[in-house]
């Protein structure tokens, strides 16, 4: 498994994971965005590093999931499974994520729309 990947939004990292726990560090670039997503086996934490973005979390697609307010350093976010979850930094922003559960790797991403 890959340690590092580049993405259209910016790259993550991986920093330690066992098999129902993994750390991750999150590179956004401005105006960067994951795709709408969510995770059948795991759920996350998000803590804000550096930088500022707009998080949308819900569990219904019949629209868009509720946009949240603005998150910046030092807040964080927890993100069930199951729930719908989007990102898009307003700045570059640093983002510390916390997988747990059953399973954390990357076929457990169910995606709405492809911007990876």
């Amino acid at each position: 498994m890959k340690r590092f990947k580049r993405r259209s939004w910016g790259w993550w990292l991986i920093l330690w994971r066992k098999p129902r726990f993994k750390i991750k560090l999150l590179k956004f670039k401005t105006g960067g965005s994951i795709s709408l997503q969510r995770h059948k086996w795991r759920h996350e934490l998000w803590l804000i590093l550096k930088g500022t973005g707009t998080p949308v979390c819900g569990y219904g697609l019949a629209s868009l999931p509720t946009a949240l307010k603005p998150v910046k350093k030092g807040d964080y976010m927890l993100i069930e499974k199951m729930k719908w979850h989007k990102f898009t930094a307003l700045s570059p922003t640093l983002v510390l994520e916390i997988q747990f559960g059953e399973l954390c790797c990357e076929k457990d991403i169910e995606r709405k729309d492809e911007n990876i």
